[in-house]
């Protein structure tokens, strides 16, 4: 079993009530936060969104179009949640502006990728090794490549 304890989003809901099924999915050790991130942030269609909760007070969405913002409610008052939609030049924004400054290391709690309603990548609880995934629809060449640009430690294929 998981031991991630701050799950958030409406997939992670519906999977605690016991609703849905968890797909086929790459578990993986992360060695670079940024650049795992920006590889994930590529490797899925236009029009994905990016959705992060963590403390943002530090952070500027100013230039980057779409962003929402919610505030979640299972977290410390300081927490704020945000959703990016990756499109067009949002991608690079995002990558090349935002993911270096934004505090993945200590500020942000948790990560999604979400598809078509559906959570494709996801990193709770910091980065955790037991709480970061991809769905196995990638590809393992894909997820080998992740290995070879030293974004992960390494991988396990989870069904």
């Amino acid at each position: 079993g998981s031991r991630c304890k701050r799950r958030s989003g409406k997939y992670m809901a519906e999977h605690q009530a016991g609703i849905g099924k968890i797909p086929a999915r790459y578990q993986l050790v992360t060695r670079k936060r940024i650049g795992l991130l920006s590889a994930m942030i590529n490797v899925f269609k236009d029009g994905a969104i990016l959705a992060m909760i963590g403390d943002l007070r530090q952070a500027d969405f100013r230039n980057i179009p779409g962003v929402s913002f919610t505030e979640p409610p299972t977290h410390p008052p300081s927490s704020a949640a945000v959703r990016i939609p990756l499109v067009g030049n949002n991608k690079t924004l995002v990558a090349h502006s935002l993911l270096p400054r934004i505090g993945l290391r200590k500020r942000v709690w948790n990560v999604e990728i979400i598809v078509e309603d559906a959570v494709v990548f996801a990193a709770y609880d910091g980065f955790d090794a037991d709480c970061v995934w991809v769905i196995a629809s990638v590809g393992e060449t894909f997820v080998q490549g992740l290995i070879a640009e030293r974004h992960i430690w390494s991988f396990m294929k989870v069904d």
